[in-house]
Parts: C-alpha cells; sequence; structure tokens
C-alpha cells in the first residue's frame, strides 16, 4: 500500500489562525461559536456563527490582490502558504515545480454572490460589479493559489506544471480529498465555510 506523508501543515479556522493555535483551542475545549460580525443579524433569530477572527490578511498576501479575492480564497491562500513554510519548502523551486494542488471547496464566495445581487437589484438590474464571476465560482481558489504562492505557473502562458484538483462535495470532502491524497504532492483542504451572510443563513434555517 502506498503511504502519504505530510511534511507541512497549516490551518485557518474558527478557533484559531494557525495549526499551533487550533490545535490548543481544541484541547483545551473552546468554542469558535459567537456573536456574528459579518452581517446585521438584528432582523435573525439566528445570532451566532463560527466566523474566522482577527484574521490579517496582509500576513499571507498583497491586501490590494486581496480586495479581488473571495472570503474563502485569502483562507486558503492563507493556510496554503503556512502549510509551505512549516514543510520548509516555499522557496524550493525544484519540488514546487512538480507540486500538486488538490483543493475541497464547500460552496465558493457566497458573500460576493449576495453583495452582487444587492448591487444588481439597487442599479435597477443595470449592473454586475465586474469581479462577481472571478470571485464567487468556487474555483477560484483553486486557481488563485498558483499565483499568489508564486509557484507552478509559467509567465506568460499562466499553465500549470501539473494537476490542479477541485472538488466539490461539501461535508464530504475530507474524506474525499484524503482517500485521492496519495497522487500528490501537496495537498491543500479548505473547510471555510463561507455561506455566513444574510442570503445563506435563509437557505439554511426558517
Amino acid at each position: 500500500m502506498r503511504r502519504v506523508v505530510v511534511t507541512g501543515m497549516g490551518c485557518v479556522s474558527p478557533v484559531g489562525n494557525s495549526v499551533e493555535e487550533t490545535w490548543a483551542a481544541v484541547k483545551a475545549g473552546k468554542s469558535g461559536i459567537a456573536l456574528t460580525t459579518h452581517y446585521d443579524n438584528a432582523p435573525f433569530k439566528v445570532k451566532y456563527d463560527a466566523e474566522v477572527k482577527n484574521f490579517e490578511v496582509e500576513k499571507y498576501m498583497d491586501p490590494k490582490n486581496a480586495r479581488k479575492m473571495a472570503r474563502f480564497s485569502k483562507y486558503a491562500v492563507a493556510a496554503a502558504k503556512m502549510a509551505l513554510d512549516d514543510a520548509g519548502i516555499t522557496d524550493n523551486k525544484e519540488i514546487l515545480d512538480n507540486a500538486s494542488i488538490f483543493l475541497g471547496v464547500g460552496i465558493g464566495g457566497f458573500e460576493v454572490t449576495e453583495s452582487s445581487l444587492e448591487s444588481y437589484v439597487k442599479s435597477e438590474k443595470t449592473r454586475i460589479p465586474p469581479m462577481t464571476v472571478p470571485m464567487l465560482i468556487p474555483n477560484e481558489a483553486a486557481a488563485t493559489l498558483p499565483l499568489r504562492l508564486d509557484f507552478m505557473v509559467l509567465p506568460i502562458q499562466l499553465q500549470l506544471h501539473v494537476p490542479l484538483v477541485l472538488m466539490l462535495s461539501a461535508m464530504r470532502l475530507t474524506i474525499s480529498a484524503a482517500a485521492e491524497v496519495m497522487l500528490f504532492l501537496l495537498v491543500v483542504q479548505n473547510l471555510q465555510q463561507t455561506a455566513l451572510q444574510t442570503l445563506g443563513l435563509k437557505f439554511f434555517t426558517h
């Protein structure tokens, strides 16, 4: 049986923005559920969710580029960068040129869907923000990782050297990704639920 060796880990979660913080919180029985801050919860019976807290995007990417990314993509880039740093291969071009990305996504940039819909309605159905589709699609994070982490991309054609795989299987994505990981050198799993918006809340509550 082939084996997989985990050489580096990264984590952005509701209980910590690193593997160390998250594991310490889990061992201490700390909950990541708190009053929501992403939207006005006054009209809703549900006032709590499990948001990522105190995330400093400038630690992991250029804030200017981050403004063109959905929330889940920012978390994916941060976790991937931590994993590469942890593995000690951030500057190892030989390894990264032969690496792959295997990304599991639950829903994509849901907050972008909501804000773009609001813009569309307010403009009397005449305007949609130009970055709507690139930001909301689930594969945005997978496509963004090579660009923001500066590996696996040819400067002109922007073609991957080796496979980039996206899995969309909601709550099963961890198991699905683990079953396939033996085929790849680098695995990035983005488990963050990004449907923490008013529109998303209405889908799951009554």
